[in-house]
């Protein structure tokens, strides 16, 4: 979107990112990088529990000895020119006074993984509502409400300016089949992790699980089979 050329990252400073299974494969893969590098989990537990659980995808790890829930998201990491700011570790940052920018100002942040980011990243700032239809939101109110303080400490705020149709026109067709996708693929997802917390283990088997059970994630059917 035209709004991102001068972007600071603040999405990617606000936000835990949550990943599914496609994501973790594709980026380990690509990247030939230890999950373990890029993967972060946050324990989930009381009323977010509750709430989460049949609706997220939760996973039990026994690590620790016992065996409590997990959310799984992309690592993150302090920020090299906020020091009081977290950042997505795949977040990369550059002061454009540094390199003598005419064009850009402050500090500009890329992401370092834009062709293989997680689905979650390739949605924003779109959404499937309740009704199952598809809509944009302006992320910029997020941080412009002045009922809403949760951005506050972000050093360039959510977003630099509102958005506009023609911001995200041009891509409306990749934002649906990415949306999609992500919801073909938090389902499975989530079915994912009730088959793991059956029987659940150690954190590092879970990728074990994750290349053998996504080489099905495609079933092949002869035809006339149901």
């Amino acid at each position: 979107m035209k709004v991102c050329k001068s972007c600071a990252g603040g999405c990617c400073r606000a936000f835990n990112v949550p990943i599914t299974g496609f994501d973790i494969l594709r980026i380990m893969r690509t990247l030939d990088m230890d999950p373990f590098f890029f993967c972060g989990v946050a324990e989930i537990s009381g009323e977010k529990l509750e709430k989460g659980l049949g609706k997220d995808p939760l996973f039990l790890f026994t690590d620790s000895g016992e065996a409590k829930y997990y959310e799984i998201f992309l690592k993150r990491v302090f920020s090299k020119y906020f020091e009081t700011s977290y950042k997505c570790i795949f977040l990369q940052e550059w002061d454009a006074k540094e390199y003598g920018s005419a064009e850009l100002e402050g500090i500009v942040g890329r992401c370092g993984i834009y062709d293989i980011r997680p689905l979650t990243c390739r949605n924003y700032p779109a959404k499937i509502d309740k009704d199952r239809k598809l809509y944009m939101y302006d992320p910029y109110y997020e941080h412009t409400n002045p009922e809403n303080k949760r951005w506050s400490s972000l050093p360039y705020g959510l977003c630099q300016r509102p958005l506009k149709k023609e911001d995200f026109r041009a891509g409306v067709d990749e934002y649906i089949k990415n949306l999609v996708h992500a919801d073909y693929e938090l389902d499975f997802f989530l079915k994912l992790s009730e088959k793991w917390n059956k029987n659940p283990d150690v954190s590092d088997n879970f990728i074990e699980l994750l290349e053998r059970e996504y080489l099905d994630r495609l079933p092949f059917r002869m035809k006339g089979e149901d």
